[in-house]
This record gives structure tokens, sequence and C-alpha cells, in this order.
């Protein structure tokens, strides 16, 4: 359940809203944010949990990124070694956004979950990749499709958790229960997109400025080096919301 006045995601029947306050008694508790909001509200949940625990959440991330990398060299000749690694890291990394949005502990551990049935996690989102790639393919419309059965392939991770499907299976899944969301999870990475960009932009702008400009290039550095180190973090928060939002804690 979400608290009405706020939006802080609450255990089913709480009597007050933890983050605010806010009476839960009878009719005011609502099961979910309206849904013209909806996209809005699963910014607002996200970034609250990275106020929450930003670092560790954050150095999961570049560990990550960091390992990623490192399977690649190691691969040396043989590509797709470091591609099947960086593809079951991502996944390990997945789950821990979806730990951390839920408000569990996270841990380095965590990200070598996948690793246990490694041949499925790799199958899974080489399976989604795959898709991707030739959507992407197209003549003319390939990009357009390719954007489309991104979102529809969304939750393909966190369904591969939950251990009931194929690798095949669970992109079928996907598309199922992304069903009516698609538009609604575009618009929130645009959201995602113009708050970060626009400001880039003036701020760019604003850096012609004779003598002054040097002022507003050094705060767009700065905010370039946060977009950098915590973009990925954000917008990793944003799909494991999508996935709460539409599945709940089925699991």
């Amino acid at each position: 359940m979400f608290c009405p006045n706020c939006g802080t995601q609450l255990p089913d029947g709480a009597g007050f809203c933890s983050n605010c306050g806010y009476s839960l008694s009878g009719a005011s508790a609502a099961r979910a944010p309206k849904q013209e909001n909806l996209s809005i509200e699963i910014l607002k949940r996200a970034f609250q949990v990275i106020l929450k625990k930003p670092f560790r959440l954050w150095g999961l991330s570049l560990l990550c990124a960091l390992l990623a990398v490192i399977a690649y060299i190691l691969g040396g000749p043989v590509i797709g070694i470091g591609f099947a690694v960086s593809l079951v890291l991502n996944l390990g990394m997945e789950w821990i956004y979806l730990d951390g949005y839920r408000g569990k502990e996270v841990d380095s551990k965590q990200l070598f979950e996948p690793f246990q049935n490694f041949w499925k996690s790799f199958a899974g989102m080489g399976w989604r990749e795959l898709w991707l790639l030739l959507w992407a393919l197209i003549p003319f419309a390939g990009l357009v499709f390719a954007v489309i059965k991104t979102y529809a392939y969304q939750l393909t991770p966190y369904i591969l958790r939950e251990g009931e499907y194929s690798p095949q299976e669970a992109l079928k899944e996907s598309m199922r229960r992304t069903e009516g969301y698609k538009g609604k999870m575009f618009l929130t990475d645009l959201l995602i997109f113009v708050v970060i960009f626009v400001p880039l932009l003036i701020l760019a702008l604003l850096g012609m400025i004779p003598y002054v400009g040097i002022l507003f290039d050094i705060i767009y550095v700065i905010v370039t080096l946060v977009v950098s180190l915590f973009g990925g973090l954000y917008t990793g928060l944003v799909r494991a919301a999508w996935y709460e939002e539409i599945c709940g804690n089925k699991e």
C-alpha cells in the first residue's frame, strides 16, 4: 500500500505513514497512486530509496561495472566469455536494485547469485538482447520497434528471479505484464532525460558568456559528474520500482 499524502510505500495494514505521519485508517489508505501520476510517483519512490542508502547501492553498481570490464579483459580474444559474464553480472545488479528498492539489506554476495544457475541466467539475458538486436535490424522502423520492445522486455530480469519461467517464457511473460504500462514507462524515462539534460544544456549555453561563463562551466562539470556517478543507480531503481508496481510482491 502507499501513503495517499506523500506516496511512500508502506506495509499492508499500517495505521500511519512512517514518513509523514498521515493517518491511514479506513478508506484513506490508497493501495496504489493515481494512474495519471504514476510516472511521477515512480520517480519519487526511486529517489527516496537513493536518499536512504545511496553509497552502498552506488558502490555495488560501481563494482558490477568494474567486474564486467575485467571479464572483457580476461576474456581476451574470446569476446563471448566477457559478454556472457557481463550479462549475468548485470542480472545480479538488477536483483540488487530490487532488494534495495524493497528496503532490504544488500551486499556484494548478491551480485553473484545468478551465477548459481549461470546458463539459465545467461540464456535469459542473452535471449532478450538477441531479440532487441533483431528488432533494431528491421529496415527504417527498426529503432522504433527496438525502443518499444525494450519496455516490453524490461521485467525479464526480475521474472527470471521468480524461478517459474524458462528464459523464453520470461520474455513472453514480461511482454504480457507490461501491456498497458509501456507508455508510462517511456514517459518516466523521458522525464529523467528532460530533468537531466535540459539543465545541462542551459549550463552549457551560460558557459559561453564572457568572464562569468567559467562559473557555469564549473557547475556543468559538477552536475555531469554527479549524473555519471548516480544516473545508472537511479534508473536501475526506477526499473525495480516499475516491477514492484506491476507485479507487487509476486515471487
